[in-house]
C-alpha cells in the first residue's frame, strides 16, 4: 500500500497509475484531510450492463421528423464558402 501526498502524486502520477493497474493499493491524501484511492478502470462486464445489445430493439419507438434530411441553405453556405 502506498499513501502519498497530492504534491508527490503530481510528480509521480504515471508510476502511481502503473502501480494501481498492477493491483497495488494507492492512496492520495491532502495533508490530514480526505483520502482518495487510485484504482484502475475496468470495462463493464455483461453482468453489470445487463443483456447484450440487440439490433432493432427500439424499432418503431423512435420517430424522425420529415424535415430531418431537408437541405438548409444557411448551413450549406457555411461549408461551401468556408466562412
Amino acid at each position: 500500500m502506498q499513501a502519498i501526498t497530492v504534491q508527490d502524486a503530481e510528480t509521480r502520477l504515471k508510476a502511481l497509475m502503473d502501480a494501481a493497474q498492477a493491483g497495488e493499493d494507492v492512496f492520495i491524501s491532502n495533508g490530514e484531510a480526505g483520502i482518495v484511492q487510485l484504482v484502475p478502470c475496468q470495462a463493464p462486464t455483461l453482468a453489470q450492463t445487463g443483456a447484450p445489445r440487440r439490433p432493432g430493439r427500439l424499432r418503431g419507438r423512435i420517430r424522425i421528423g420529415d424535415q430531418f434530411d431537408a437541405a438548409d441553405d444557411a448551413i450549406a453556405d457555411l461549408f461551401e464558402d468556408g466562412a
